[in-house]
């Protein structure tokens, strides 16, 4: 919110002809990202969210997406190779770029990319502590999603219904130390993929394979709020020993 506000500030100081020009910033991407078409295929996602566009650029860009050196944090990695985004200037639709690739949103569409060869990308684990992860959404309207959807297979709440016994329930999920990773990639990890849509993230269903259930649909903000829900879930203690009920 406080980033928002800056913008908002920066453009209307600057006039009208000036904030027309930040509804886009120059990107430069080292070569060997770009030849996968991770950049062509978040890029559009990031239009679409936020009205602002990225020109990319073979030098002085705006925002620079480059190899991580030893003491960078890397936002996105491939293999063993990370590349952190730099600011070079202080064009407000470039550092509204790197919210979004840093935000829920922007770490799903880059695990959501699947390159026609070679390994995926990733998001690296943080170097800091791994402090407990914030999301910014409705966590009340997240509850509300998650039981009318999640709950077909899953347990959502304790006291609720079970779901189906083979999937783990939301507070073993959160148990986990990559459970953030995990609802923020959920729509691609088997087998959502083939009922699950996220608007804007999401492929579009094959032709040849329809869901063999009523599909799931939930737009960006509901996804958000999603993970605003699923981080105040209490992790359950997956040591504790097994009641009879």
């Amino acid at each position: 919110m406080l980033l928002r506000l800056v913008i908002l500030v920066a453009s209307l100081a600057a006039g009208s002809v000036r904030a027309e020009e930040e509804r886009s910033f120059a990107l430069f991407v080292t070569p060997e990202v770009i030849e996968t078409g991770l950049i062509e295929y978040i890029l559009p996602r990031f239009t679409l969210k936020t009205g602002r566009r990225a020109v990319i650029v073979n030098s002085d860009g705006d925002a620079e997406i480059r190899v991580a050196g030893p003491n960078e944090q890397p936002q996105l990695a491939r293999g063993d190779t990370g590349y952190s985004l730099t600011l070079v200037t202080d064009n407000p639709a470039a550092a509204l770029f790197a919210g979004w690739l840093s935000s829920a949103p922007g770490r799903a569409a880059i695990t959501g990319f699947e390159p026609g060869e070679g390994p995926a990308f990733h998001v690296p684990e943080r170097k800091e502590a791994l402090a407990e992860a914030a999301f910014e959404g409705d966590a009340a309207l997240g509850r509300e999603i998650a039981r009318r959807h999640c709950a077909r297979c899953h347990r959502v709440e304790e006291g609720k219904a079970m779901g189906i016994g083979t999937t783990p329930s939301f507070a073993a999920l959160r148990a986990l130390p990559d459970w953030d990773e995990r609802f923020q990639t959920f729509f691609v990890r088997r087998p959502h993929p083939t009922f699950v849509q996220i608007e804007d993230l999401s492929a579009p269903f094959d032709p040849a394979s329809p869901p063999a259930i009523v599909p799931l649909k939930i737009t960006l903000d509901e996804f958000e709020a999603l993970l605003a829900y699923a981080s105040d879930v209490k992790p359950a203690d997956l040591g504790a020993q097994i009641q009879n009920r």
